[in-house]
């Protein structure tokens, strides 16, 4: 079960980190044209804030997962809800993060990591 917990903790800093560039690149890459509509520059701006935060939110579930931060357990299952349609790999690690969120015995399989 460690290393489906690794394998989880792994997926997650890949999601999160692609989600927060790929969320950077359309923020930068946003400029004023005149033919487009301000709403869809309004969308554009939105879906960028958005993807830096999912982003942002499955790094955290990451870090969660391995110490045990406050609030772990609802950033867990969140993240996992949001990582189940990507398929194989986030489905894989989206059920982990729910197994972990259900169980309090997987919870206590993995020893906490001391913060220095």
């Amino acid at each position: 079960m460690q290393h489906l917990l690794s394998y989880a903790r792994s997926t997650f800093w890949t999601i999160g980190i692609i989600e927060i560039l790929f969320g950077l690149l359309i923020a930068v890459d946003i400029r004023p044209n005149p033919s487009v509509r301000p709403r869809w520059t309004a969308i554009l701006i939105v879906s960028s804030l958005i993807l830096v935060a999912l982003g942002v939110l499955s790094c955290l579930a990451a870090r969660a997962l391995h110490h045990r931060i406050r609030f772990s357990r609802p950033i867990v299952v969140v993240t996992s809800i949001f990582s189940l349609p990507i398929f194989p790999f986030g489905t894989v690690a989206g059920v982990v993060g729910l197994y972990w969120y259900c169980s309090a015995k997987v919870r206590e399989l993995e020893p906490s990591a001391d913060v220095s």
